[in-house]
């Protein structure tokens, strides 16, 4: 027999973190059908007009810094960055429960930090994409706008191992 499912908050919590994945994948989906169309289009009018228009490689390149800073959130939250584990996995599961929390913390200290420093390069950006004619902002923002998805990403993580450490909310089966 399994234990109750923890009811209330915390299952609207998971909805929120559902619904948080879903957009972000949502919206990496329509960056990219942006990026290839924006590609796309260039191509054809080099080889058909051979003359490209001007504004399709920055677009492109915005795209791309944005598909990059959205998608390392996604990457964030199915735990696929980059790490050498061999320590954590040769600890035992409290020490490995320890390791994961304290890297978290500090995860979610460099990601205030690169926050911070990316809200103010937008603060104070002024300048202007000279294809497209947009403030630079709208580029920059994209460094802030992923920090600040994969700290919610982190939060929520945290609340979930905290719910799963404590012995209410466990599973058992009998």
């Amino acid at each position: 027999m399994r234990a109750p499912r923890a009811s209330g908050p915390m299952t609207l919590l998971d909805k929120l973190h559902g619904l948080l994945v879903s957009s972000i994948r949502v919206s990496l989906i329509g960056l990219f059908l942006l990026l290839v169309v924006a590609v796309f289009f260039q191509v054809i009018a080099r080889y058909l007009f051979e003359a490209p228009p001007f504004w399709t490689e920055e677009l492109a390149r915005f795209t791309l810094i944005w598909i990059t800073f959205v998608g390392a959130a996604l990457v964030h939250h199915h735990g696929e960055h980059i790490r050498v584990d061999g320590l954590r996995e040769s600890l035992p599961g409290v020490l490995r429960r320890l390791l994961d929390v304290a890297t978290s913390v500090l995860a979610l200290t460099l990601l205030a930090l690169i926050l911070k420093a990316g809200y103010e390069i937008v603060l104070f950006g002024t300048q202007r994409a000279p294809a497209l004619g947009i403030s630079m902002r709208y580029v920059y923002l994209a460094l802030p706008a992923g920090a600040l998805l994969m700290i919610v990403i982190t939060l929520l993580q945290l609340v979930r191992r905290a719910r799963r450490a404590r012995p209410e909310d466990r599973r058992h089966v009998d």
